[in-house]
């Protein structure tokens, strides 16, 4: 990446991951409030919900990325005429995808009941939840929220997460004034879909301010909405599968084995969720830089900056696993209780679906930069159908844990591989022999890190809980990035990143000076 583009995703990254330590931090000392005033099955009720709402939400049918795509070169060619006949078609899909959205939500309204097995808490009506977290979702959908893409088209990504810090901080105060002084379940979630109207609004706001050169005006050609359209229809399979993927657990969960196993379940999946998240970010930030990076340079340069990116990911990857194997069940004890654990080897599986699935993480990216969805629109549909089947048959014999492993197994068998091909074959025209040979390596350097860094923190159980865990964190800093420094300081590619940190550690040192 030349320097520019460094800078920006640098800028991107920054305000990205403060948005997102943020609403991480804050809802994590809320929901552990909320775990002792209200109890697990209520967080097994928020977790389905969300779940089920996320199966509307491919509604959406992937044209927010579809337009955001769109709009990278004429916003870099400063086309008004273009950018604001796109918004124009962005605002009609968007409410027209509300209005489907509605329908199908409230078709879904009797059936509620059958997606929970057992221990629905008592006097309350799942019917409302579900319509309240309904309207959350179809909140999303109106109050010019697409006028988002205007940011991230433009490389400003740091401008969203800027009002999402704000509107975050409203939800915050409220809900924790609720769930102190009122404990009020129903209050709690009904001011959901009002933030993120208040957020919404806000980004029409800064929108109009920063780029009041745009605006939801006149029409794109036939030729244009035909490529769009061919875009949506390749982005709906992508984010169906995604949605089965990453959704269907909690469902099953539920219907099979019950909100308690669920709200159990849903405390580990929120620490893997937050740090999943975060490194998606990461690699989110970048990719409008990325897509700039598609159109300006050579496919040889491009696939030098994937190989770089994807080590980088790697090492950040890799040593995140190694600290949920060492660390996820002493933080469950910590937190929240012995009450809450459950066996060693479903934190276990865990870590190793995260490891798999943010090894493609960098991949992904480049795939949305390069807009390759039509060739890979089976990749997540076929994961999900795989992930689904095994869902339901394991569940039967060895609950929890089939669930958990079947996922694992159809992302490293079926969605890691496919994803991993495509881009080498449509990005780069490159063979994969050179990225596979390198995941290898890497994945075996990560299992003998996890393996010898759990040994060592066993020694750390000689003393109670929170010293232990302060001290098996203490080696999870340390023990695993010398491993991976003692292994790989001699790759040209550690050496250029040692480069690049030196380079911005000066440049800010000089500013320092200069002031």
């Amino acid at each position: 990446m030349n320097k520019n583009r460094l800078k920006i995703a640098s800028r991107n990254i920054f305000f990205a991951s403060l948005n997102k330590i943020y609403i991480t931090v804050v809802p994590f000392a809320i929901r552990t409030v909320f775990i002792y005033i209200f109890g697990v099955e209520y967080i097994g009720l928020n977790s389905l919900f969300a779940s089920v709402l996320g199966v509307l939400d491919l509604a959406e049918l992937g044209v927010g990325t579809a337009m955001t795509y769109s709009m990278y070169k004429p916003m870099h060619e400063h086309d008004v005429k273009t950018v604001s006949a796109l918004l124009n078609y962005f605002r009609k899909c968007y409410i027209l995808i509300g209005l489907i959205v509605a329908g199908f939500g409230a078709a879904l309204i009797p059936f509620v009941h059958i997606l929970v097995k057992s221990d629905i808490p008592d006097g309350v009506n799942i019917y409302f939840i579900y319509f309240i977290n309904l309207l959350g979702t179809l909140s999303t959908y109106f109050f010019f929220s697409y006028k988002r893409c205007i940011f991230i088209a433009d490389q400003r990504n740091d401008i969203d997460s800027k009002i999402a810090i704000f509107s975050s901080t409203i939800l915050y105060i409220i809900q924790f004034i609720i769930l102190v002084f009122l404990n009020n379940y129903y209050l709690f979630i009904s001011v959901v879909p009002i933030c993120n109207i208040i957020s919404n609004l806000m980004v029409s706001i800064v929108a109009k301010l920063k780029y009041p050169e745009y605006i939801c005006a006149g029409h794109i050609t036939s030729v244009q909405k035909n490529e769009l359209r061919s875009k949506i229809k390749a982005l709906f399979f992508v984010k169906f599968g995604n949605v089965v993927l990453y959704s269907v657990d909690n469902i099953v969960i539920s219907a099979f084995l019950g909100l308690s196993v669920l709200g159990l379940y849903s405390n580990y999946n929120y620490i893997y969720t937050s740090v999943n998240s975060f490194i998606g970010l990461l690699t989110a930030s970048i990719v409008s830089s990325i897509g700039n990076s598609i159109v300006t340079q050579n496919r040889s340069q491009n696939y030098d900056d994937f190989l770089k990116l994807s080590f980088w990911n790697f090492w950040l990857v890799g040593w995140c696993t190694v600290c949920f194997v060492c660390l996820y069940q002493p933080f469950i004890k910590i937190w929240v209780g012995d009450n809450y654990l459950l066996p060693v080897y479903i934190p276990v599986v865990i870590s190793m679906y995260f490891y798999v699935i943010q090894s493609n993480q960098v991949a992904g990216a480049y795939k949305d930069a390069a807009g390759i969805w039509e060739s890979d629109k089976f990749r997540p549909l076929i994961t999900a159908l795989v992930n689904l089947f095994f869902n339901i048959l394991l569940v039967n014999y060895i609950g929890l844990y089939g669930i958990v492993l079947s996922t694992l197994l159809s992302f490293l068998f079926v969605n890691f591989p496919w994803i991993i091909i495509n881009v080498h074959k449509l990005v780069f025209a490159s063979s994969t022999h050179k990225y596979f040979l390198m995941w290898i390596r890497n994945t075996l350097c990560t299992i003998f890190a996890c393996f010898s860094t759990y040994f060592l923190c066993e020694f750390a159980e000689l003393y109670n809980s929170i010293v232990s865990f302060c001290i098996k964190l203490l080696i999870c800093i340390i023990f695993p990035n010398l491993i991976f420094v003692s292994i790989f300081c001699k790759l040209p590619v550690f050496r250029d990143g040692l480069v690049a940190v030196r380079t911005i550690i000066l440049r800010g040192t000089r500013r320092r000076e200069s002031r």
